[in-house]
């Protein structure tokens, strides 16, 4: 690239004002903060992605830092459950994702009181990568959650079943029906009364 020839751009006005706005505030000059966009989208679409996806990306990060979610290689993580739940760790085990269920329903409750269902199932897909189907949907006065994973092992599926119960307890629904099989976990709840 020749550095010291421009090209005029077009853009929105009001897109425009944005940036203006963001560069005065970062003490940059419109033309280096511009440039440096660009830059950004030229290296994302060299990784094959969009800005957009880069920004999504950071918000699944930035949303499990804040969900308290720590990186740990799955292989292990299975393997250190699946040691614990067969020993006799396995109620102080259940216990704990069952109160960190609960922690986790009033924090999508936190996040979203006007619905706290769609905030548990975005914050779920979001931050569990290892989940191949998740879905909660309300029928009628029944809610159902669904998920499945060919790669989670039995205690995991239990583990994790006990984490949603934990969660919808905390939002203020029992559990009225319960399917577990490896990797499939499928659960039925309804408004406490």
């Amino acid at each position: 690239m020749n550095s010291s020839k421009r090209k005029m751009l077009a853009a929105n006005e009001l897109l425009v004002n944005e940036l203006v706005k963001i560069a005065e505030r970062k003490g940059r000059v419109l033309y280096d903060f511009t440039n440096e966009l660009i830059t950004q989208a030229i290296r994302a679409d060299k990784m094959g992605l969009t800005l957009k996806e880069v920004l999504d990306e950071r918000g699944i990060v930035e949303e499990a830092k804040r969900s308290g979610f720590t990186l740990v290689f799955k292989r292990l993580w299975y393997e250190v459950l699946d040691r614990l739940y067969e020993g006799s760790e396995r109620e102080w085990l259940i216990e704990e994702w069952r109160e960190t269920g609960r922690w986790y329903g009033k924090f999508s409750y936190s996040r979203s009181p006007e619905d706290p269902l769609r905030a548990l199932e975005n914050g779920i897909r979001t931050v569990m990568w290892d989940i191949e189907d998740f879905e909660v949907t309300e029928e009628e006065d029944l809610i159902s959650l669904r998920c499945i994973s060919a790669g989670f092992s039995e205690a995991y599926t239990s583990l994790l079943s006990t984490f949603f119960k934990g969660a919808l307890d905390a939002l203020g629904y029992e559990l009225v029906d319960e399917e577990l099989s490896k990797g499939i976990i499928t659960l039925k709840f309804r408004k406490k009364e």
